[in-house]
């Protein structure tokens, strides 16, 4: 149906937006845990709260990622050094 400015509105009952709604935000704001191990060489740079990794996404797009030392898990190895991202 066409309004007086041309735009085309549609009426839809708000009982059968509701699940799907809910069914998206539920999937929306699940937590993803997951765990990486980094090398020293993959460190940007070091602070005394935690650490900042490089990111590269997207077309030419880059980041940074700051971890708190509370997400560590720091395992020193023979001439290695691992971190352990506890991030839940």
């Amino acid at each position: 149906m066409l309004s007086e400015k041309n735009e085309i509105r549609i009426k839809y009952p708000l009982k059968r937006l509701r699940k799907p709604f809910e069914t998206f935000k539920e999937k929306r704001d699940t937590v993803h845990e997951f765990e990486v191990e980094l090398a020293e060489n993959q460190i940007e740079k070091l602070v005394d709260e935690g650490i900042y990794i490089k990111v590269s996404f997207g077309i030419k797009q880059s980041g940074l990622i700051f971890i708190p030392n509370y997400q560590l898990d720091i395992q020193e190895e023979e001439k290695q050094i691992k971190y352990k991202n506890l991030y839940t």
